[in-house]
């Protein structure tokens, strides 16, 4: 995670499509890479959104031992414990809390910690930047994740959604309006 190759393999895949320029957008460990990507080229980076990015506000990791203890209880305690983790725990979201279950009984999700981006290369960021963070986010602190993009991006469009938690919903209007600029 220290090293450049994430920048490295995203430039091969962005040569191999032939794209010199492009905006990005990432969620959570892919909001982790676009940055890491926008600080190492700028230059190739026009726009920036991100939802509930890792490597700005602190990790939290209570929400891991809730869910070692959880699993102890078999799929109901860890249907629990990604609901948790996620925030999708409202009648309405079982599907997709259904099909997150199903991902990580085929995927091992990251467990440490992700760097943290010093303020000196997030204030490097020129290009327009959405961040949008769930305030009820078990992974990280989004308010801290606000007030350091606030800091040290003001030209950024921060939007803080009170009842999200890490899975954040109905987005892409929000997205697709900043994207088209």
């Amino acid at each position: 995670m220290s090293s450049d190759a994430h920048a490295l393999w995203l430039d091969e895949v962005l040569e191999y499509l032939g794209v010199g320029r492009t905006a990005i957008v990432g969620t959570s460990l892919g909001g982790w890479v676009a940055l890491d990507y926008a600080t190492r080229r700028p230059d190739r980076v026009t726009r920036l959104a991100l939802l509930c990015p890792g490597g700005v506000g602190r990790q939290k990791v209570a929400w891991l031992f809730k869910a070692v203890l959880l699993r102890a209880f078999g799929r109901r305690g860890a249907h629990r414990s990604t609901a948790a983790v996620t925030g999708l725990s409202a009648p309405e979201t079982q599907h997709l809390l259904d099909h997150v279950m199903l991902t990580f009984t085929h995927f091992k999700p990251r467990t440490e910690r992700l760097p943290v981006f010093p303020d000196s290369a997030l204030r490097r960021l020129t290009m327009p930047t959405l961040v949008t963070v769930g305030r009820r986010d078990a992974m990280f602190d989004s308010e801290g994740t606000a007030r350091r993009v606030r800091q040290c991006l003001p030209h950024a469009t921060v939007n803080v959604l009170p009842e999200a938690g890490h899975a954040l919903l109905n987005q892409t209007d929000s997205v697709l309006t900043f994207l088209r600029g």
